[in-house]
């Protein structure tokens, strides 16, 4: 296997490519493969699942903040918590919300570095973006996402953008 391969020719990665490398981790524990009967992936997965933790400390932008003020003024969203950690301490989500329904709601404001343009200009959500919402969907939450460009260049104001986020989040 590739990781193995990595785990027994390199000895040190950059913090960016450990992180990468958990990821794919958590994805192969998403498809049911196993990377635990290798004690050199272990020692990898460790030390991958350390530079991945690192990074769990955010701040949100103003836009996120923007969005949960926003939101919280919509019928039983006025709970919503902004960067919030998973059960499991693997993922920062921007806003985290628990519906009446009990449905729980993950709401990420998506900057520019979470899209990919296509040679035919289609705007889409690039792999890691779309890795983190699969990986957060196991989880049990129903991710949403809000575009922070779109969010910014909305027009008619907070009636606007409280329609956008009930029918993103209520009405879907």
């Amino acid at each position: 296997s590739l990781l193995l391969q990595a785990s027994t020719t390199t000895k040190e990665f950059a913090v960016e490519a450990k992180r990468q490398l958990f990821q794919a981790f958590l994805h192969m524990d998403l498809l049911g493969a196993s990377t635990d009967d290798q004690d050199s992936l272990v020692q990898l997965r460790a030390s991958c699942k350390e530079a991945w933790l690192a990074m769990m400390q955010s701040t949100p932008s103003r836009t996120q903040e923007e969005v949960l003020r926003v939101m919280r003024q919509l019928p039983g969203c006025s709970s919503a918590q902004g960067e919030q950690l998973t059960e499991d301490g693997l993922f920062s989500m921007d806003i985290a919300l628990q519906l009446p329904s009990g449905a729980r709601v993950a709401v990420e404001v998506d900057g520019p570095t979470h899209y990919v343009t296509s040679s035919s200009g289609a705007v889409q959500l690039n792999g890691a973006t779309q890795l983190r919402n699969r990986l957060l969907e196991a989880r049990g939450w129903k991710v949403v996402s809000v575009p922070a460009v779109q969010w910014t260049s909305m027009t008619g104001g907070e009636a606007a953008q409280l329609a956008y986020l009930e029918k993103l989040i209520i009405r879907e």
